[in-house]
């Protein structure tokens, strides 16, 4: 009878793990900075991503697009990029989760002379 409980209660472990949600797609970014200008809220920033990579934790389904394939984010205000200087890398994590994206900025370097 214990051995009948033990198992009854992995099976609900199991059934309850595969409730949380996958990671539809992970994603690292590089890119360089390219500033483009005054708006009204402020410098426009634009990255031109060229490299892209699978994640750890899932396929990148970015990488099956075009090259001349457009991704529009809105960076976080506290990855400062409107900083960085034109032609500066970065690398981005971009994570696909419940049908909701996540961008998260790696590592930012400033361009070698």
């Amino acid at each position: 009878m214990k051995a009948l409980i033990k198992i009854a209660a992995l099976g609900v472990l199991l059934v309850s793990g595969s409730a949380f949600a996958e990671v539809e797609q992970e994603c690292i970014l590089q890119g360089q900075v390219m500033h483009k200008g005054s708006t009204e809220s402020g410098k426009e920033v634009r990255v031109s991503f060229n490299k892209a990579q699978h994640g750890d934790e899932a396929r990148c389904k970015l990488k099956d697009r075009g090259v001349r394939a457009r991704i529009q984010f809105k960076a976080d205000p506290s990855d400062r990029l409107h900083e960085l200087p034109n032609g500066s890398e970065v690398k981005y994590r971009y994570r696909e989760q419940n049908g909701k994206d996540q961008w998260e900025l790696v590592k930012a370097s400033k361009p070698t002379a």
